[in-house]
């Protein structure tokens, strides 16, 4: 992480500027951040993660704050949801891969 950056600055002037782009760099809250168990499998149906097993869903960590964090490290990206986390975790370990980020608009 680098300290002292200005990239929640920047993106405020962005987003004042250019409206449409709010959707894109807001952040929605950590109440919209789920994280389901491993062995969980989505059921395709399902859209939004409000109509998924919220038994499922696991106890994690509240983080100390909301502000930007700046992460240099190997990031998968793709055009869809990879839905099985099984094999996000084995990919993850045999890549050293950081995040995923899904569904990635053009």
């Amino acid at each position: 992480m680098r300290e002292g950056h200005k990239l929640s600055e920047y993106l405020t002037e962005i987003i004042s500027k250019y409206l449409r782009m709010v959707s894109q760099f807001i952040c929605l809250g950590t109440q919209h951040d789920s994280l389901y168990e491993t062995e969980y499998n989505y059921i395709k149906k399902y859209a939004i993660c409000s109509q998924c097993d919220a038994g499922r869903l696991m106890n994690r960590v509240p983080r100390l704050s909301e502000d930007l964090i700046i992460y240099y490290d190997l990031i998968a990206s793709g055009d869809r949801v990879m839905r099985y986390e099984a094999i996000r975790d084995r990919l993850r370990k045999e890549l050293d891969i950081l995040y995923f980020k899904m569904e990635a608009r053009v």
